[in-house]
């Protein structure tokens, strides 16, 4: 029973220190074209090669849009399988804020750098200069891996939005 029980307890302790070593060091925000994503032998063959870094898209065919790198200290491939990145920003032109919630989609990239990308139809136009503020997060489940944000976000524990969301 006491064996039981001290597993039970290691088990919760896990699960509540499960983000507490991951970090996001540092977000660049670009804009992309589809060209960025060809290598030189896809010109040739018309096979598309996957790219060396972790990725995940709103729209996973579209290689045009907006991009936040994320700079990990960890390699993508050590984040849980579960796991989804929200990104919350808001726009010059547009005083709401938007979440956008994608899933990972591959996971087995040693690279430190994760490619969040908004290439759907919404938001592929958009530059680095129409984001006023954003934050990123990285989930598992309800937990919070990893966060960054923008000196301009709000620091608050209050969401800044109602409850709806796109999610990819």
């Amino acid at each position: 029973m006491r064996a039981a029980f001290a597993i039970f307890a290691l088990c919760l302790s896990g699960s509540s220190l499960l983000g507490r070593d991951w970090a996001i060091r540092d977000v660049a925000i670009e804009r992309c074209a589809d060209c960025d994503f060809r290598r030189l032998a896809s010109y040739f063959s018309e096979r598309s090669y996957r790219f060396r870094h972790g990725l995940c898209r709103t729209d996973p065919n579209r290689g045009e849009g907006l991009y936040a790198v994320l700079f990990l200290n960890k390699s993508v491939e050590r984040l849980p399988r579960n796991s989804l990145v929200s990104f919350e920003f808001l726009l010059a032109a547009d005083p709401e804020f938007h979440r956008v919630t994608v899933p990972l989609e591959d996971m087995r990239r040693r690279s430190r750098e994760l490619w969040v990308g908004l290439t759907d139809g919404q938001w592929d136009q958009l530059t680095p200069d129409d984001l006023l503020a954003w934050r990123i997060r990285i989930l598992s489940g309800p937990a919070v891996l990893c966060s960054r944000q923008s000196f301009l976000f709000p620091d608050s524990d209050r969401e800044p939005w109602p409850e709806e969301s796109q999610e990819v």
